[in-house]
């Protein structure tokens, strides 16, 4: 019983991560996509 316990904590603590991970991921795309937006108006405003 102990084990299976044990096991299912680590189990949520695991799709703790993973739904952290997932939401740094998309935070992490949509900060590089703002960068690519603002480096591409920046070439339109050099040229």
């Amino acid at each position: 019983m102990a084990i299976r316990s044990n096991n299912s904590e680590t189990n949520n603590l695991w799709q703790k991560i993973q739904q952290d991970s997932v939401s740094w991921g998309a935070l992490i795309l949509w900060m590089i996509g703002l960068a690519v937006m603002l480096t591409l108006v920046a070439m339109f405003a050099y040229v």
